[in-house]
């Protein structure tokens, strides 16, 4: 394979005080040592800039996402039924509080172990997890094991995809930054229209036909990505030299041991303070979504434990963080004006869970292709606002566009419990991820732009973490109000002819809510509910538009990353002689 380019740091960066008469192999100046950055850079990213990349990796690059999305397309729809196959629909707002938690603290860990081991190693890491979660899924035997094994597939699922956005940055300048991230979308696109025709095949809303979803995965993924990973080894590898070099010029190769290599790990990532404030979220988020099912509500001993304990681990959290802690998981340095997070677990918790119930007359082909629109428009349009920023050299006002159309989605949606027509439900759906596509990609651009390429990495995963907790908030929100609400406007307008136990029956499993009749009244009941967290999520919307407006623009050149950029210009401006 011949090395054709080397990783995308601006020449102008790459090369500043290179001799051209020193010896016959130099080390390269990488973009975040010491006295360019004053940040300390750590070995995976040495690693990544002294590979040599060619463009003969796409064709094995490429079959990672294309097997994620597959797996992701089919299956995101099978938890509502995994749940009730197990008669607790309703835990489908407590698994995605813990998902999201659990996503959120561990994508730091993902980000460091590629910065102090190596990208490959990572992304290794996440592949096992996700096989591993969805194996325990695919197996289970009680809704339990639904619950482990959908949060360490989460953790490998996002821990992938963080290592294709890493990958991407890695050899891409910050005007084609956006269009080269959002290209590895596209297979979410094809794999949104297989989607349908798998699902049906394979029967997946049925008793146990969602099992099919699962387990294909556990073999189609990791066997499509382990191409992409063995490349990957074989480039670090192939340049072990220049890593060697690079590192001696940083001051050495690292002198640790083993075990105080794995301190040093544990100091850096702030496994305390992951810890601290995952378990604290977990514990205040997760009373909300149990309270219709918990005996007493939120009187029951359980909950208000889980509530103290929460308030307590998230004050811990807060003194951890100023007094003790060396590395937290905002430092300073990361800190701008270009992350703010969006709550949209808020209305989509349950929104698949009620358009099932709502269209009967649907087939699980027509069903999966609409909870696809989302991926679909997210993939196309991060395409179009990647395009955008390519031409405009700016983030920011692609950013604002992408928060109108979401807001006018949102808008749609929640004017569409009132009009349940398909074309009032799919018009919504697509408006938002239209946005949803744009917010994504600009807001990505916008903070690897802003830090060192040293710090790249956790900056991709600071984003992950907050975005996730703002998640886990919205399903909170999403299931005390659907676990309290559903099972009253049930009473309310099916009481006369259903008893307690079959209301309870048609709550717990979808197939029997859809199956219910009379249909209209259960359709009302359901509605009433979703509702009001429709109405709630057009508001964060809305809100979001502050933050959009404060943020600060960055020009997209033909740098790495805004910062570096900065010292070289003024460097060769400083070098220049006055006129």
């Amino acid at each position: 394979m011949v090395a054709v380019q080397e990783p995308a740091i601006p020449r102008s960066q790459h090369d500043v005080g290179r001799d051209e008469k020193s010896a016959d192999v130099e080390a390269p100046r990488l973009s975040g040592s010491d006295d360019e950055s004053g940040i300390s850079q750590a070995i995976g990213v040495t690693r990544i800039e002294t590979t040599r990349m060619s463009p003969a990796w796409a064709p094995t690059d490429i079959q990672t996402p294309c097997s994620l999305a597959a797996g992701s397309s089919t299956a995101s729809g099978d938890t509502p039924f995994a749940t009730s196959a197990y008669k607790k629909h309703t835990l489908v707002a407590t698994i995605g509080v813990i998902s999201a938690v659990v996503a959120a603290v561990t994508q730091p860990i993902m980000g460091k172990i590629s910065d102090l081991a190596s990208r490959p190693a990572a992304l290794c890491a996440a592949v096992t997890l996700f096989t591993v979660g969805y194996i325990i899924v695919a197996s289970s035997r009680r809704v339990s094991d639904v619950v482990v094994g959908l949060a360490l597939n989460q953790f490998g699922q996002l821990g992938i995809r963080q290592m294709e956005i890493l990958l991407v940055a890695d050899i891409t300048v910050l005007e084609w930054r956006g269009l080269g991230q959002a290209l590895t979308s596209v297979p979410w696109v094809l794999s949104a229209f297989i989607a349908g025709y798998i699902s049906q095949g394979i029967n997946a809303y049925s008793e146990s036909g969602w099992r099919w979803g699962y387990g294909m995965f556990c073999a189609i993924v990791p066997v499509c990505i382990a191409p992409t990973i063995m490349f990957l080894f074989w480039a670090q590898r192939r340049a072990r030299p220049e890593t060697e070099l690079a590192l001696q010029r940083q001051g050495g190769p690292d002198p640790q041991t083993r075990w105080e290599r794995l301190k040093t790990f544990v100091v850096q990532v702030d496994i305390v303070g992951l810890l601290l404030i995952g378990t604290s979220f977990a514990c205040l988020l997760a009373p909300g979504t149990l309270r219709g099912t918990a005996k007493g509500g939120f009187s029951n001993p359980s909950l208000i434990a889980l509530y103290v304990v929460g308030g307590v681990l998230f004050l811990a959290f807060g003194v951890w963080e100023y007094f003790f802690v060396k590395h937290g998981l905002m430092p300073r340095r990361l800190m701008n004006r270009t992350f703010y997070y969006f709550t949209r677990r808020l209305g989509e918790t349950y929104d698949l869970s009620w358009v099932y119930i709502i269209k009967p007359e649907w087939s699980a082909r027509n069903y999966t292709f609409f909870g696809n629109i989302m991926i679909t428009g997210l993939c196309v349009f991060a395409l179009v606002a990647g395009v955008f920023m390519r031409v405009t050299h700016g983030y920011k006002w692609v950013q604002i566009a992408g928060l109108a159309i979401r807001s006018i989605g949102q808008g749609i949606q929640y004017l569409s419990t009132g009009n349940q027509t398909t074309g009032t439900l799919v018009m919504g759906r697509i408006l938002m991820s239209v946005g949803g596509g744009t917010l994504f990609i600009t807001t990505q651009v916008a903070a690897q732009a802003s830090v060192p390429h040293a710090d790249m990495a956790m900056a991709v995963a600071i984003i992950g973490l907050w975005t996730q907790l703002g998640g886990g908030i919205g399903a909170a929100i999403s299931g005390a109000v659907w676990n309290q609400q559903v099972p009253a406007n049930l009473e309310k307008y099916i009481g006369a002819t259903h008893n307690a136990t079959q209301r309870a029956e048609i709550f717990g499993s979808l197939l029997k809510a859809r199956a219910a009749e009379p249909h209209a009244l259960v359709n009302q009941a359901y509605t009433e509910a979703i509702k009001p967290l429709y109405l709630a999520a057009l508001i964060v919307s809305l809100l979001a538009f502050i933050p959009a407006l404060l943020t600060r623009e960055i020009y997209l050149g033909k740098e790495h990353n805004d910062v570096e950029g900065k010292k070289v210009r003024e460097k060769a401006a400083a070098a220049r002689p006055e006129a």
